[in-house]
């Protein structure tokens, strides 16, 4: 299921479509919200890796980077 909702800090609003009980075991932004809000990332020293729901490795990989919101 899917939900638009406005995200909003400090410094900037975005509107944005959010999945709703995704069973995530973390919260996550992908590239391009990233981009758009302008939020800085810092490098992680160890990659997380991602997998989907039916347990294969996710298509991007793995997280390398985190930001504070």
């Amino acid at each position: 299921m899917k939900m638009r909702f406005t995200f909003k800090m400090v410094w900037n609003v975005a509107k944005e479509t959010a999945l709703l009980d995704s069973s995530t075991s973390e919260n996550f932004l992908d590239k391009k919200v990233w981009q758009d809000l302008g939020i800085g990332w810092v490098r992680l020293e160890q990659p997380i890796p991602v997998h989907n729901i039916d347990g294969t490795k996710n298509q991007n990989r793995e997280i390398r980077h985190y930001c504070w919101l």
